[in-house]
């Protein structure tokens, strides 16, 4: 906005005198133009009156040196700036009067588009929606106080069913809060994603909790990965609450296999506790805690053991508990350390024998770059299996032993021609 622009309604006197000054030079020109060295041009002129009452004077002319009036426009000229600028500071005080309207149409405009999309109903076209969102993080950092008492009054409605959600966004919302969130992530400070962390732990519902897991599953961002952290008991309340069929809301299919996944990954401090905990509370008939005990497995090895022993459960519903999609991953030997200590557990249960025995690899950890440890890798599980084959008396877990067995020699001889 100018800093010298005016109210609606009202004629700014700069700019009036500049039309001014505009229209005199402009007129002069023409004049001087028109009128040829002779004298001969356009006539004086003539009163409106016999009597030279109320006659319309000539306007004045500079007069001519040299047969023309340039030098003397320019001096014109020069002085109306000089005056133009005396009044240009004697103006000054105008702009704090100017830029308090500016600060108060940005509010109105930050209300405006908030109250859009809030307005929204359900079936209405996402590109509103859209348009706001983009506008408003144009505006940046200034919409973060109107975003956080927005959130903190706990209000939601629901846009539509479902969501689209790629590349780290949404592509359409399926809620009024979800789009608060969305446009608090894109604006990206650290003010925005405390307001956002701060709102959730204020008013968290659960679809918020899911909504953090969506965008930030693969966010390298220290502050927002010790925030979720932080918030991860929360999250397992939750996660125990959606696998006992307590939580009402719709939408929230992905959540708990997120939660897990992020654990396993992001390795929290102090959960292990809280896992333990979720799984004596949800330990029959849930298809998550297969990921719910890797996740366990993966920060405390001694704690996973403990809480099995605990719990004692039957081998046939462990075997909905053991990662076993998650072996192809582990060094050998840990797989090694790890398969004794279950069966050992359960040495007569053929079932569980037969879940472990199927899903080992037969090759090295593929993240082990070393050929002489690749070697080591596989020679550790190998061991394991030739010593598990001696003592089978199943027939067929047996033979399924000596097949695992014969592959990973042949991987072993392939590791040693190389």
């Amino acid at each position: 906005m100018n800093p010298h622009s005016t109210r609606r309604g009202e004629v700014n006197p700069t700019l009036l005198l500049v039309a001014c000054i505009l229209a005199a030079a402009l007129t002069a020109l023409v004049t001087t133009l028109v009128m040829a060295p002779t004298g001969r041009g356009l006539p004086p002129p003539t009163p409106s009156r016999a009597d030279g009452k109320g006659a319309i004077p000539p306007l004045p002319r500079p007069v001519r040196e040299g047969g023309s009036d340039l030098p003397e426009l320019r001096r014109q000229v020069r002085e109306l700036a000089a005056k133009v600028v005396t009044l240009e500071k004697a103006g000054t005080p105008r702009r704090s009067l100017d830029a308090a309207v500016q600060r108060e149409s940005l509010e109105e405009k930050i209300g405006r588009l908030l109250a859009r999309v809030k307005g929204v109903k359900q079936g209405e076209q996402q590109v509103m929606l859209e348009m706001a969102v983009m506008e408003l993080v144009k505006i940046g950092p200034p919409v973060i106080p109107a975003v956080a008492a927005c959130l903190a009054t706990g209000h939601d409605r629901v846009y539509r069913e479902g969501f689209a959600f790629s590349g780290g966004r949404f592509r359409s919302y399926p809620r009024y809060r979800t789009v608060l969130f969305d446009l608090l992530t894109q604006i990206g400070t650290p003010a925005a994603y405390s307001a956002l962390f701060d709102a959730v732990e204020r008013k968290g519902q659960p679809l918020d909790y899911r909504d953090l897991l969506l965008v930030f599953g693969n966010s390298r961002n220290e502050q927002v990965i010790d925030r979720i952290n932080g918030l991860v008991p929360q999250f397992l309340e939750i996660a125990g609450k959606q696998v006992q069929g307590e939580l009402k809301e719709e939408g929230m299919g992905s959540f708990t296999l997120s939660l897990f996944r992020w654990i396993e990954k992001r390795r929290p401090v102090q959960v292990a506790g809280h896992i333990a905990a979720y799984l004596k509370k949800c330990n029959s008939g849930s298809r998550y805690n297969q990921w719910a005990f890797a996740a366990l497995f993966s920060l405390s090895e001694e704690e996973a053991y403990r809480c099995l022993d605990q719990l004692r459960i039957p081998g046939r519903e462990l075997t909905r508990w053991l990662p076993t999609h998650h072996l192809a991953l582990w060094p050998r030997a840990k797989i090694a350390s790890f398969l004794r200590e279950v069966l050992d557990r359960f040495p007569g249960d053929r079932t569980l024998k037969r879940r472990l025995f199927i899903f080992l690899p037969t090759t090295p950890c593929g993240t082990i770059a070393d050929p002489s440890a690749r070697l080591a890798d596989i020679q550790i599980l190998l061991d394991f299996v030739t010593e598990r084959e001696r003592a089978e008396v199943d027939k067929s877990l047996k033979s399924h032993l000596g097949r695992l067995r014969e592959r990973m020699e042949k991987s072993l001889a392939s590791l040693r021609g190389r």
